[in-house]
């Protein structure tokens, strides 16, 4: 971590990089501290990572706190421990219009949380909840999309992983298995006109051995498939049920 300091009215503004323990925006968090007598207790004057250090060492935190706000406009309010957000708290970042809640642990977003997205007029669309670890979505979650799609399954580091299900916003349904954020591995789509495929996958694409089901056309085909594309098997007529 590296700090930089610069004195703006009467203020100096301290930069801390990389950002600052649990901050969700990506960036350096900026820290304001109010110089007093243009020293610090213990430093020469314009010592101001002097000055930093003895002020965060008085601004230790623990415990419950009301809110915290940065110069940035970030906030939190919660619990603190060893002067990192550890328990149960709200953290806002206001570059990215993000709202979390949820549980942290010596900074960082793990356990149980909501993020939302602030879309403005006060409106606040629920982004994802689920588990957390690392600052990543990990675990088993739900995340809404902003076209309306909604997936509920297993992530890792913040991508789709495990087993899912995926209620998309024009109505097609899957359900299977997903890999770093695509559908990756056995699942069953299901269209919205009725259509239905089951099969291998593959970095999102039918691949390999399947079976697609067209209901309109009462027709079904099953053999290989290549990049989504079927490429060798046999179609026969859909017999109607007696």
């Amino acid at each position: 971590t590296t700090e930089s300091a610069k004195e703006v009215a009467g203020f100096t503004q301290v930069s801390v990089w990389p950002a600052a323990e649990g901050c969700v925006c990506g960036g350096g968090c900026v820290v304001a501290v109010r110089v007093v007598g243009g020293m610090s207790a213990g430093g020469a004057a314009g010592s101001t990572t002097q000055l930093w250090k003895t002020n965060d060492q008085k601004a230790q935190k623990a415990g419950s706190h009301a809110t915290v706000f940065w110069t940035n406009q970030n906030t939190y309010a919660g619990e603190w421990r060893d002067n990192k957000k550890d328990g149960r708290g709200t953290f806002t970042c206001k570059d990215k219009k993000l709202k979390y809640e949820g549980d942290f642990v010596s900074g960082k977003r793990q356990g149980h949380g909501v993020l939302w997205k602030d879309e403005g007029k006060g409106r606040l669309r629920r982004v994802y909840e689920g588990d957390w670890e690392h600052d990543k979505r990990h675990g088993a979650g739900t995340m809404y999309y902003s076209n309306g799609d909604v997936y509920t399954g297993g992530f890792h580091m913040s991508k789709k992983a495990g087993m899912g299900k995926m209620v998309y916003g024009n109505n097609d349904y899957y359900e299977g298995e997903y890999a770093d954020d695509r559908r990756d591995g056995y699942g069953v789509l299901i269209l919205a006109n009725g259509d239905r495929y089951e099969g291998n996958w593959a970095a999102d694409m039918k691949e390999g051995p399947g079976v697609y089901y067209y209901m309109t056309k009462r027709q079904i085909y099953k053999g290989e498939w290549r990049e989504d594309v079927a490429k060798c098997g046999e179609m026969m007529a859909m017999e109607d049920e007696p």
